[in-house]
């Protein structure tokens, strides 16, 4: 439709008479329209024709718009390609689309609904959402958070969107986020049960014990970062040796837990277990992986 959209410029093109820049819009519900169309037809549909002689003031208020975007210095159009902005663009017929004027980038607010990821249908590989996700991480020019493909249903989908954060799923072998370049995994848990059923249990930490592994090929550590509730009492590892539930008059005490993970970090020493406030848990992931 017809309006002003933020866009990344990709390429930029020219000859004596003519710059051509590619770009593709890189937020809200139409990102990355023009890689879908290029991907079906073999055509890139949307080209910014700027003529040199003719074009002299919508190339100043490019530059303009442009340097007004960020911390840029563009002396020239060749040096756009990377950068946003924004355009307001319209359909000339069927067949092209003209831009009519140029924005700095911050005319676009962007709200948690332009880049927040869906989790109906799947985060697998190639699923609609999975597909949206890659575009506005490659887009966007937002902070892209890593998330495994079966955390759609974790508290870290909205809070990334709230945040400005891109969620981009993947199949991770060990925990359930990192970031692109960084040397920290982290496992998120609900809560301490959570962490008990899966780790005092022998027969199902099998996994933590995979993961570990995993972690320490990979050279990363692992951080394990579990919400807790008031009445649980636990800041830190050694307050698990007190921590006590009762679930359905079934009563899961700390002591075993306390001694498990301690011998869990004499085995693996890239392994720690943070305990915040459950409200606080998102924070902290993000925290955590942008040291």
């Amino acid at each position: 439709m017809d309006g002003i959209y933020r866009v990344k410029i990709l390429a930029v093109r020219q000859d004596d008479a003519v710059y051509w820049l590619r770009y593709d819009i890189s937020v809200g519900p139409c990102v990355g329209w023009a890689t879908y169309m290029y991907q079906q037809t073999g055509k890139w549909p949307l080209i910014w024709r700027l003529d040199k002689h003719r074009g002299t003031t919508a190339i100043r208020y490019a530059l303009d718009a442009l340097n007004h975007s960020g911390h840029a210095n563009i002396q020239s159009l060749e040096q756009a390609a990377g950068h946003h902005i924004c355009l307001e663009i319209r359909r000339n017929g069927m067949k092209y689309i003209d831009v009519r004027r140029s924005l700095p980038a911050s005319s676009y607010q962007i709200t948690p609904n332009d880049i927040h990821i869906d989790t109906a249908g799947g985060w697998r590989k190639g699923d609609p959402n999975w597909r949206h996700a890659l575009l506005l991480a490659n887009l966007s020019g937002l902070s892209v958070l890593n998330a495994d493909s079966r955390e759609g249903k974790s508290p870290m989908v909205d809070w990334c969107a709230e945040h400005g954060i891109i969620i981009l799923p993947q199949y991770l072998p060990a925990g359930d986020y990192t970031v692109a370049n960084g040397n920290i995994i982290v496992d998120r848990k609900d809560n301490i049960l959570e962490l008990y059923k899966d780790f005092a249990v022998s027969k199902n930490r099998n996994s933590y014990e995979n993961a570990a592994l995993c972690a320490q090929v990979a050279g990363k550590q692992l951080v394990y970062v579990i919400g807790t509730d008031p009445r649980d009492h636990v800041e830190g590892i050694s307050d698990l040796a007190q921590w006590q539930c009762t679930v359905k008059n079934q009563t899961f005490v700390g002591t075993y837990l306390h001694e498990q993970i301690l011998r869990h970090q004499v085995m693996y020493p890239h392994i720690s277990f943070t305990f915040v406030k459950r409200e606080e848990v998102c924070q902290t992931i993000w925290d955590t992986l942008s040291v």
